[in-house]
C-alpha cells in the first residue's frame, strides 16, 4: 500500500518539473522571435538588454530555481517516495 502524501508530493514534483521546461521553452520561443513579437533590432543593444532583463533573465532564472528546488524535493525523499518512474521522469525533464 503506497502512502498518498508521499504520492501526492510526487505528483507536485512533476507538475513543478513541468512548469520549469515551460517555463525555459517560453524563455527560448521569445528570444527566438523577440523581434516578432516584441520589435527589439538584433543589433541594438539597449533594447536587447532591456528584453533580457524583463524577460529571459527571470524566466530562465525561475526555471533554474524551480529545477534545482525539484531536484532537492526528489533526492531528500528517495527512499521515502515509492514510484521509481515518477522519481525518474522527475528527473529527466529537470536535468
Amino acid at each position: 500500500m503506497t502512502d498518498t502524501k508521499s504520492t501526492r508530493r510526487q505528483n507536485w514534483d512533476i507538475i513543478f518539473a513541468v512548469v520549469a521546461v515551460i517555463f525555459l521553452l517560453l524563455a527560448l520561443f521569445l528570444n527566438f522571435y523577440r523581434y516578432e513579437f516584441f520589435g527589439v533590432v538584433p543589433g541594438n543593444a539597449a533594447n536587447n538588454f532591456a528584453f533580457n532583463l524583463s524577460y529571459f533573465f527571470p524566466l530562465t532564472f525561475s526555471s533554474l530555481l524551480l529545477s534545482v528546488a525539484v531536484n532537492f524535493r526528489v533526492f531528500a525523499g528517495w527512499t521515502v517516495r515509492p514510484n521509481l518512474l515518477k522519481k525518474i521522469l522527475v528527473l529527466v525533464l529537470t536535468t
